[in-house]
């Protein structure tokens, strides 16, 4: 095992990637486990600006992998092949600009005395154009630049055609004599651009690993000290690559074929894979990778949207779970999954269940997640991803036994109990902020009872899941949650809490219609007492605030009607839009009442003898307290029902 580092040009790394020619050196390759491109057009933009201001680029690591024979005449050379192990964004991005400089330039050169001297030729050319500038010759060559992309006469990067644009962009006759005398400055500039663009002889340290491949993540652990650093997934798909698992769903297969398609977009040639021809068996990193796609999709209240490059990890914590054991051991998970004496990892069943209880969990969910609330559409930012899996996790092993894959004889015992309590502990541990640290411990809590001995798989479900809380043990856990909150000081705006949005969902889900909430009315949450009156009462005591941004204040309020309400308490507003003699408005402002679950009247903030504000904070109080009363028995309804 060795790692020696060497210097390659842009230009040798271009040829690296390229169909083997007998003139190359070396052949480049993307291996199976390498990472997705994430960098985005900024970032490249960046590493080009650097380079030209002289700043270092970051080692590439490659491992050798074997040798390519290529014929050169009537002889056979043997070109070492690397894979691409750490780098995969800095070399797209090189590759990206070679291969298209005028597209991806940031333009600096046009800031120097090349613009300014060819700008003069324009002048001094066509004397009666005294319209043309500097920045309008600039704004007509970077439009041409971006759409010639290369420094290619085939491609158009010639005199003829920048004058061509030029002349278009600026209204004038574009004729031979005129051509003749610009022709050699246009000649210089475009040389001049060319030097600026051409990046090929600037080196880069490049480490070459030879060894085994198994001892790959841990020299790129050691090695890797700037960028992205691998993730523990990744590092699992470089341990994982011979394990290999059963495929046969078609859309795991097309997620794990769309992951390599986005890869290979970029230019790259994948090592030992063919994404059209996956087989029927692939890596089980590949598998789960799939598994997680899929799953997110067919469940999105449940899970974030991602790309189809990214690595999703529901599929290794479920997996995980779902076979007993914590998710701090998951690096060991092929040996916990593979069965003595099979070549193959078998998940089907485990797949089939896995839908199922992501069905299941939406599905108790959805009277939740399903309203879409003051947002563009439904879901909910509010629970980690590991909440969700720990119940996805739980519903799996609560009907089906890991080992055998029957159904458990209790199931139409549990099922109920499962369906109730799902509901309830999703509300309750976001609102007892369960899931911040210690997460892994929490997961396997929440689906398993601590085995007897130590490192040992877990065989006897957790009750959590399974213990559904009766109305008043609810409503002990929601007062003591409020208690928490009205006593809150504050003095100005707050931000609304995840807990808080998830509360107003549960109430407004109870007492709104599917039909209501999926209409093209768009919904504000506001405060009722309005934040700039409150502040404005604050602001007469020294110190102390008020629970400004308290659930009881909070109400959900059409837009239009909100805006118009403007800093008015309900009560004014509505008084304001009947002495308008406006009927429609009048109707239309009595929905602001309908989602106040209270009348408009409670909400009036009293004056003195001046017509100025005067309620006091116990009055302020009173009023959050009486409104969070309705708002808790709408909750208790919801989740105890």
């Amino acid at each position: 095992m060795s790692t020696k580092p060497e210097l390659w040009s842009i230009g040798d790394l271009r040829a690296a990637r390229r169909a083997p020619a007998p003139t190359d050196r070396y052949v480049l390759r993307i291996p199976q486990f390498q990472r997705g491109v994430v960098w985005g057009e900024p970032k490249q933009r960046e590493l080009i600006a650097s380079i030209g201001l002289g700043y270092p680029i970051g080692a590439l690591l490659l491992a050798l992998t074997g040798y390519e024979d290529v014929l050169d005449g009537s002889n056979t050379k043997h070109l070492p092949v690397y894979s691409l192990i750490d780098g995969l964004q800095r070399t797209t991005a090189l590759l990206n600009y070679i291969e298209e400089p005028l597209l991806r330039d940031p333009g600096d050169f046009l800031e120097g005395p090349a613009l300014d001297n060819l700008t003069e030729e324009f002048r001094r050319a066509l004397p009666d154009c005294d319209f043309l500038s500097a920045e309008s010759v600039k704004t007509s060559i970077m439009e041409w630049m971006r759409a010639t992309k290369t420094v290619e006469v085939t491609s158009g990067f010639t005199p003829s055609k920048l004058l061509a644009r030029v002349a278009h962009d600026h209204d004038f006759e574009y004729t031979m004599p005129i051509m003749e005398r610009l022709e050699a400055p246009l000649g210089v500039f475009l040389a001049s651009v060319s030097t600026h663009c051409d990046i090929s002889g600037v080196q880069i340290p490049v480490l070459l690993y030879s060894g085994p491949s198994e001892t790959l993540p841990e020299v790129f652990k050691r090695l890797n000290s700037q960028g992205a650093p691998l993730t523990k997934y990744q590092i699992f798909a470089a341990s994982w690559s011979s394990d290999k698992t059963r495929l046969a769903s078609p859309d795991i297969r097309q997620a794990i074929k769309d992951r390599y398609d986005t890869i290979v977009e970029s230019g790259y040639e994948l090592a030992d894979i063919d994404a059209d021809d996956l087989g029927d068996s692939v890596s089980l990193f590949d598998y789960l990778t799939g598994l997680g796609q899929v799953l997110s999709r067919a469940t999105p209240l449940l899970f974030a949207e991602s790309e189809p490059d990214t690595i999703q990890s529901l599929a290794f914590s479920l997996v995980t779970l779902v076979a007993g054991r914590r998710l701090e051991d998951m690096a060991a998970l092929p040996s916990f999954l593979k069965k003595p004496g099979s070549d193959e990892i078998e998940l089907t069943a485990f797949e089939e269940a896995a839908r199922w209880a992501c069905g299941f969990v939406e599905g108790q969910l959805r009277g939740v997640l399903g309203f879409k609330l003051n947002a563009a559409q439904a879901g909910s930012g509010a629970h980690s991803e590991l909440q969700v899996v720990s119940m996805v996790a739980a519903a799996v092993v609560s009907r089906f036994d890991p080992e055998t894959w029957s159904e458990r004889p209790n199931w139409s015992a549990r099922e109920p109990l499962l369906k109730r309590a799902v509901t309830q502990y999703y509300v309750l541990d976001i609102l007892r902020r369960e899931w911040r640290g210690g997460l892994y411990s929490l997961a396997f809590s929440r689906v398993w009872k601590e085995p007897t001995e130590k490192g040992s798989r877990a065989v006897e479900v957790a009750p959590y899941y399974l213990t559904p809380l009766s109305r008043e043990q609810f409503e002990e856990q929601l007062k003591y949650w409020f208690a928490e909150e009205v006593v809150k000081e504050q003095r100005e705006r707050s931000r609304m809490s995840s807990a808080d949005r998830l509360l107003l969902k549960v109430a407004y889900a109870h007492t709104m219609t599917y039909a209501d909430h999926e209409s093209d009315t768009l919904y504000e949450i506001d405060h009722i007492f309005p934040v700039k009156r409150l502040k404005a009462l604050i602001q007469q005591e020294p110190e102390g605030g008020w629970p400004i941004g308290a659930i009881g204040n909070l109400a959900l309020i059409p837009k239009s009607l909100n805006r118009r309400k403007r800093d008015e308490t309900v009560p004014e507003f509505l008084a304001r839009a009947g002495a308008a003699g406006a009927p429609a408005l009048a109707a239309s402002a009595g929905a602001i009442e309908n989602m106040l679950f209270m009348p408009a009247s409670e909400f009036e903030i009293p004056k003195d003898q001046d017509g100025a504000d005067c309620m006091t904070k116990e009055q302020y109080v009173e009023k959050v307290r009486a409104r969070w009363t309705i708002l808790q028995d709408f909750l208790l309804d919801k989740l105890c029902e």
